[in-house]
């Protein structure tokens, strides 16, 4: 399997580092843990991106949308962890002591970033305005129905053109704000949940029961939570007496998003106490393993916890072959379980090299070798899976099982490349911090990494994920019509063989003209959508002769100018030839 090739083309990469450190301490110049730290760090990061341009290039076009969705939901992983740690750092320092954890500033913390994630995405959506912003009219809210008015079709092709425009410009807003916020309330959620589990409610000698017991009470409390906030929008949606298309959005992308927060927190949860079951030590809130045996394990513990992610694997399968249910808790489940997948392969990994690797390699060099190891093995099993994806023999329902299990890669990538850079922010701010405390050094890093990291993000990346998606659900709703199509046809087959009642064949006939209709229908949006293709095509070569013209124009300008400026001379020549005339 992919796994199986990772794990070997890993212990590959840890004997290439242990001959390099050997072959090191044989010349007579040697090097330093943190010299190979950076060599591999220089070495994947080309290797990575080098990798990007082949992967996104691809032939496949299935493949470059899974690579496009990894890449971009790699970033926001990375992006939001980073954002997260460090505010959370800066609400430790002021509101608790060193190294004291509170339930209560977990728990607002959390509130908080639901708060601003549901605001966020209120106001940009355009559902919800502030006093002092100019929001859009009621006439504006539905420019397609005043586009069916107009007389003028080129008018009308224009205003259908910058209403989807309007629509496309908006999804990227939203989803650039939906999916890192949501990220970065999952992680809250996994804070404040996870310093719940840390707790030993039942006491020492069942610690592993109340872990356990912690992960429903967060679902639980996640989903009333969220029905909450669903309440709530509903009662703003109710204040105009009607549901626009700017306040679905807005409930469409909060949904997606609230389950989104709950996966991300329920599974990593789960995964815990899986390690805690294991092992018989709870990991830190954030996930790490603290004391002198925390990184002694052995292959047996990582290939339990491998073991369990087949389980998961096989969940996921089921759950889509049984229970085909487009129901919100489905999604849920899904997105749990997906996610569960991918925790448990990152740990399983991050446990294999705690096994094989030799002493040397610790602190940031483990966390590099990790990045590395785990984005090999990502991409390589999203190349399998999605061979296995397109086989004739997988249904539908297999294909979205495992398209959300690809999605889900993105938490390993981007997860374990936060590891590298939040150790070397929190070196940088201890060795080289100019301001003080650190955890404020550790914030403002943050902050500016991301001010590279997202705009290139939200500009680049994220507009070809909408249209890869905008695709995808063009392509389901033609899929779905075609299905309707052959059920009506087969429904006419079976009348006509059974029509011997004056109703059977009206029934034929209603039926025959419900396909004649949508065939004319299907045939008319065919030619509008060539038309306003042609039509495009003509505005861009008008637009390219405009410039020629204006091109052109501009030195006939130039010259003119030129005339203009010997025409006085030429003047006061012809008066002085006139005066030599006149005295003649």
């Amino acid at each position: 399997t992919a796994a199986t090739m990772g794990l070997s083309s890993m212990k590959g990469w840890l004997l290439l580092a242990t001959l390099f450190v050997t072959a090191s301490a044989m010349e007579e110049e040697t090097y330093s843990a943190s010299d190979l730290a950076c060599a591999v760090m220089l070495l994947g990061s080309i290797s990575f991106m080098m990798g990007v341009f082949y992967l996104t290039n691809h032939s496949d076009d299935d493949f470059k949308m899974y690579s496009w969705n990894t890449i971009s939901s790699t970033i926001s992983i990375f992006c939001a962890v980073l954002l997260f740690q460090g505010v959370q750092g800066v609400v430790e320092y002021q509101f608790l002591e060193e190294g004291e954890n509170d339930l209560t500033v977990a728990f607002l913390h959390l509130m908080a970033w639901c708060l601003l994630l549901q605001l966020s995405l209120a106001f940009i959506s355009g559902a919800v305005s502030f006093p002092c912003c100019d929001s859009s009219s009621e006439e504006n809210q539905e420019p397609l129905l005043e586009a069916l008015d107009v007389e003028d079709q080129d008018a009308q092709q224009q205003l259908y053109l910058e209403e989807e425009s309007k629509k496309i410009s908006m999804g990227v807003s939203m989803s650039s704000v939906a999916v890192l916020a949501g990220h970065i309330t999952g992680f809250a959620a996994i804070s404040a949940w996870g310093e719940l589990q840390q707790m030993k409610v039942l006491g020492p000698d069942l610690h592993l029961l109340w872990t356990w017991l912690v992960v429903p009470l967060t679902f639980l409390g996640l989903s009333s939570f969220f029905k909450l906030t669903f309440k709530l929008r509903e009662r703003v949606f109710l204040m105009d007496d009607e549901k626009d298309y700017k306040e679905e959005a807005w409930d469409e992308y909060a949904k997606e998003t609230e389950d989104d927060v709950i996966g991300l927190a329920i599974s990593f949860l789960c995964v815990q106490c899986l390690r805690f079951t294991i092992v018989g030590k709870l990991p830190n809130v954030e996930g790490e393993e603290e004391g002198k045996d925390a990184s002694h394990h052995s292959n047996l513990d990582a290939l339990i916890l491998f073991l369990t992610s087949l389980i998961f694997v096989a969940v996921q399968a089921v759950k889509s072959l049984i229970w085909k249910s487009d129901s919100r808790m489905g999604a849920q489940i899904s997105n749990i379980v997906s996610m569960a997948i991918s925790w448990t392969l990152f740990f399983t990994i991050q446990w294999e090299i705690d096994a094989n690797a030799p002493d040397s390699v610790q602190g940031m060099l483990k966390k590099v070798y990790q990045a590395i190891i785990v984005t090999g093995v990502c991409f390589c099993s999203i190349f399998f899976i999605d061979k296995l994806a397109d086989a004739d023999w997988t249904g539908e329902e297999t294909d979205k099982m495992l398209r959300t299990i690809i999605l889900s890669f993105g938490i390993l990538i981007g997860f374990s490349w936060e590891q590298c850079f939040d150790i070397s922010v929190a070196i940088f701010s201890h060795v080289h911090g100019a301001l003080k405390p650190v955890a404020i050094m550790k914030l403002v890093l943050s902050v500016g990494l991301c001010t590279v990291v997202v705009p290139a993000w939200v500009f680049y990346i994220l507009p070809v994920v909408v249209q890869y998606e905008v695709k995808e659900k063009e392509e389901e709703e033609k899929e779905k019509a075609e299905e309707e199509i052959k059920e009506k046809i087969e429904a006419i087959v079976q009348t006509q063989k059974n029509a011997t009642k004056l109703d059977d064949v009206a029934r034929l006939k209603e039926l025959r003209a419900w396909i004649r209709k949508s065939e004319q229908k299907h045939l008319e949006l065919k030619k509008r959508a060539e038309q306003y293709q042609k039509d495009a095509d003509e505005h861009k070569k008008n637009a390219n002769m405009h410039q020629s013209s204006i091109g052109e124009l501009r030195a006939q300008n130039f010259h003119l100018k030129g005339l203009m400026k010997t025409l006085p001379q030429e003047i006061l020549e012809i008066h002085k030839l006139v005066e030599g005339l006149t005295t003649a």
